[in-house]
């Protein structure tokens, strides 16, 4: 009876550990921790809009998308947070890139400083994200193809206005 349970747990710890293996291969690790609950609970909000409200679902239907925020420092105290998704990675061949993990969904994270042409995102990890989300981009990334456009899509942002981590002001926008 012993010798049967544990035959069983070492071979479930087995079946654990290479299943974690195969899902780092398949899963973006987060850089960045989003500790906020206000804005953690506003990309969940804005997530389960557009994949729900018929009028902006239409943009995702039977594609993959990934939720990003773009970051606008205001002054000291004040920051802008604008949640939106793209379905592409274009925009990071110029621009770096934070990841964060909100739930299961991952977020991508644009800074508010413009660092256009200076510094982009790791190309590992931009070839990691385009691989899991979009792998027509990862096949022209891997054959050291640039992405020559970048799919516009017409659905609102939310945009949260923060002071000292507070949140201020929470609005739909559609352009910011």
């Amino acid at each position: 009876m012993m010798f049967k349970k544990a035959v069983y747990g070492i071979t479930t710890i087995i079946l654990l550990c290479g299943s974690c293996q195969d899902n780092s291969k398949n899963c973006l690790e987060a850089n960045v921790e989003i500790r906020n609950e206000s804005l953690k609970g506003a990309i969940l909000e804005y997530d389960s809009i557009i994949r729900n409200d018929p009028k902006y679902s239409v943009n995702i239907s039977n594609r993959n998308y990934l939720l990003t925020i773009y970051e606008k420092q205001i002054n000291d105290s004040v920051v802008n947070f604008s949640i939106s998704f793209s379905i592409d990675t274009w925009l990071m061949q110029d621009e770096p890139v934070r990841v964060a993990q909100v739930s299961d969904k991952i977020v991508i994270f644009y800074p508010s400083s413009n660092y256009y042409g200076i510094i982009a995102t790791d190309k590992k990890l931009h070839e990691k994200i385009a691989r899991l989300y979009f792998p027509e981009e990862y096949k022209r990334l891997t054959k050291g193809k640039t992405l020559e456009e970048s799919c516009y899509i017409d659905c609102p942002s939310l945009v949260l206005t923060f002071c000292k981590g507070r949140l201020i002001k929470k609005k739909m926008d559609i352009t910011w």
